[in-house]
């Protein structure tokens, strides 16, 4: 069976690191972000790498859409084996109590 991961949030930074490093590790690569161009380029350089990587548009805020992206995955790779969201950077919403 294929590996397979499913990056939600491909854009620029660690979505696209984490897709680089499966896509060397032998993953099929999903890749799943809300604009075309930057996303398709992506998967093109990924491809010249040797990865097999999927392009999927998608707004993840569009919550009724959601069971149509997870049949679209499924064509393209099966069931994934991963998926991962990165995370916005930790942002502090009070002042750090003193010490």
């Amino acid at each position: 069976m294929t590996k397979s991961l499913v990056v939600f949030g491909a854009g620029p930074g660690v979505g696209r690191a984490i897709a680089r490093r499966y896509g060397k590790a032998g993953y099929d690569v999903v890749l799943v972000a809300r604009r075309r161009a930057p996303l398709e380029e992506f998967a093109a350089v990924l491809a010249a790498e040797g990865s097999a990587a999927h392009a999927l548009t998608a707004d993840l805020s569009e919550t009724g859409s959601i069971p149509a992206l997870a049949t679209r995955i499924r064509t393209l790779v099966a069931t994934p084996t991963s998926s991962t969201t990165p995370l916005p950077p930790a942002t502090r919403t009070s002042p750090p109590r003193p010490r």
